[in-house]
């Protein structure tokens, strides 16, 4: 048994493990058929930004758990039919259809205006250019609903100030 550096946390951590018991990075993939490869890839990335309580968020691919994926950390998982996978964080939900013959990226968030869990997704054909649109539109998504969240967030600050003064 040696100790090697985590590839997230560059953290010394056992050889034998699995996951880094530091950032929770996973080393090693099980040996399930899930996990192992498929016609589609499917990456999903954990949610960030700043909050007082950091869960994990679970995932289940036909009400079978699967993984967890945390605050910024990425999972990776395989399937060889097109699925519905669940993402569940306390009593917060979402759900996402992916298709088994193509890759695709899930970005996970919370919408800071209500709590909701939110997936986004990359769906990324063989074709070079259409990838280029997707992931266009992918981005554009991510900061369209940033940007909706810090526009609501404004606006409740205001309020508050505005009831602070006439009180």
């Amino acid at each position: 048994m040696g100790l090697i550096k985590c590839p997230e946390c560059n953290k010394e951590i056992s050889d034998s493990i699995n996951q880094c018991i530091h950032c929770g990075y996973i080393l090693k993939k099980e040996s399930s058929n899930n996990q192992q490869k498929g016609n589609g890839k499917i990456i999903i990335h954990g949610y960030s930004g700043i909050y007082a309580v950091n869960p994990p968020v679970k995932i289940y691919d036909k009400d079978k758990f699967v993984g967890e994926v945390k605050k910024e950390q990425t999972f990776e998982y395989y399937i060889t039919e097109d699925t519905t996978l669940v993402f569940k964080c306390s009593i917060r939900s979402c759900k996402v259809f992916v298709s088994s013959n193509v890759n695709t990226e899930i970005k996970l968030m919370f919408d800071n205006f209500s709590g909701a869990l939110k997936a986004i997704t990359n769906i990324q054909g063989s074709d070079k250019e259409n990838n280029i649109i997707s992931t266009q539109k992918y981005q554009e998504q991510i900061n369209n609903s940033k940007s909706k969240n810090l526009t609501w967030l404004i606006i409740a600050i205001v309020i508050l100030i505005l009831v602070l003064i006439f009180l």
